[in-house]
């Protein structure tokens, strides 16, 4: 996998040509570098792990007391530790297009808004739905269902007849969004982020409202984890299938 954000690599050469003289033989993918998945690193011997993110106190910057340990623990095990670009999420192929295509939807569109330097930056996918279920009932059971969680956050009536979805991963709605969706006629929107303001915003302009949380990265990690696996044959490859460990009620 080539490294096309300077952040990326977390520890191991950052220079295209080193990395091409490593040799790896297991690799392991997980949502975030959580305990169980560098235990079951250095466990299994994997010499490299690839997550979709960091916790904010994962500051390389500054190592605090409590991540120390960790990092430590990849440094004496020789596990090289690599950490997806941002640019994944919105590239074509990547994790959005994944899940729109995990989700039976067709990738009609870009998504794409002004930053505050006034560029244009994309931020998600515009959808349709393939199959004759198309309420909003219909996709939270899917939602659920491939997610493996009992419950999903949403705004709007269950009866809702659905027929454009936007799809947001890793980017808070703005009111600026949820007026350029009004007026693309995208009447759902899936996201990993919203908080009041944004409800009251999408309720005023009639727009329906799934939070899947970072979860469902999961499923687009599956899926990388799977291609990877048949383009570099003579690498093993795990999936680490992180679950939310808050309770519902």
């Amino acid at each position: 996998m080539q490294n096309t954000s300077e952040t990326a690599i977390k520890l191991g050469p950052t220079y295209t040509d080193e990395q091409k003289k490593l040799k790896i033989r297991r690799c392991i993918l997980s949502l975030y570098p959580h305990s169980e998945t560098l235990l079951k690193a250095v466990r299994d011997k994997f010499d490299l792990l690839i997550t979709y993110t960091l916790p904010d106190t994962w500051n390389f910057n500054q190592i605090t007391d409590e991540v120390y340990p960790k990092i430590r623990i990849l440094l004496e095990n020789r596990i090289h530790f690599y950490v997806l670009p941002k640019e994944w999420i919105t590239a074509k192929s990547g994790l959005v297009e994944i899940i729109a295509e995990i989700l039976n939807l067709r990738v009609v569109d870009i998504l794409q808004i002004k930053d505050n330097k006034n560029q244009e930056i994309i931020v998600g996918r515009v959808c349709q739905i393939l199959t004759s279920d198309n309420t909003l009932n219909d996709i939270l059971t899917l939602i659920k269902q491939k997610l493996n969680i009992p419950s999903i956050q949403y705004f709007g009536e269950e009866t809702n007849s659905i027929s454009q979805i936007g799809i947001i991963i890793g980017y808070s709605p703005t009111p600026q969004l949820l007026k350029l969706i009004k007026r693309l006629k995208i009447d759902t929107l899936i996201s990993t982020h919203f908080n009041f303001e944004i409800e009251k915003i999408a309720e005023d302009l009639d727009i329906n409202l799934i939070g899947v949380s970072d979860y469902i990265t999961n499923l687009g990690l599956l899926k990388l984890t799977q291609l990877l696996r048949m383009e570099h044959y003579d690498i093993e490859f795990a999936f680490e299938n992180l679950k939310p460990s808050f309770k519902t009620f």
